[in-house]
């Protein structure tokens, strides 16, 4: 019963997200940000000294926002794929948004506001509250928090598969 749930569930935010995927890849050193920008308040001259190191930061930050939404469309996926669902899948694809969703939290809000001025704001309130409610209430087996956070993945899909091809560019050239 409850796996029949999950996929009842799931199979929408997998239609939504997979409208939107595109896959890149990139990586670095993590947690540098707030370092480099003391180096160039209080250093002078620092800035091209400096320049390497903001690329990894952004590299990181762009593969934590990458990443962290190409998983949640795979776990979405996984529960789409054709035949029954096993438990192990369901399984596997709640890990995997979990996953996603750690990768989230690593994100952040000033990195995506210099890719475009709402994806801040809509990130963290569509789709990490919509993981996160979504998960909650998977947990917690209440539909109504099944269904709310499957709403926020919705307003984040609208989003997301409107400025997705732009803010990819932004990333390519970044």
């Amino acid at each position: 019963m409850l796996k029949s749930k999950i996929f009842y569930w799931v199979l929408p935010v997998a239609l939504m997200l997979a409208a939107c995927s595109d896959q890149d890849e990139d990586g670095a050193v993590p947690g540098t940000q707030k370092v480099v920008t003391e180096i160039q308040k209080t250093v002078p001259g620092t800035q091209k000294a400096v320049s390497g190191t903001q690329k990894a930061v952004s590299g990181t930050q762009k593969y934590y926002f990458l990443e962290s939404v190409k998983l949640v469309e795979l776990a979405g996926r996984t529960l789409q794929v054709g035949g029954m669902t096993t438990q192990r899948k369901i399984n596997e694809a709640l890990e995997m948004m979990d996953k996603g969703l750690e990768l989230a939290f690593q994100v952040e809000t000033h990195f995506l506001k210099s890719l475009d001025a709402r994806l801040g704001k809509n990130y963290q309130r569509y789709f990490v509250k919509g993981i996160e409610t979504y998960r909650l209430g998977i947990e917690a087996g209440i539909q109504s928090d099944q269904q709310a956070g499957l709403q926020l993945l919705g307003q984040w899909a609208e989003f997301w598969s409107a400025e997705n091809k732009v803010i990819r560019a932004k990333l390519r050239s970044g």
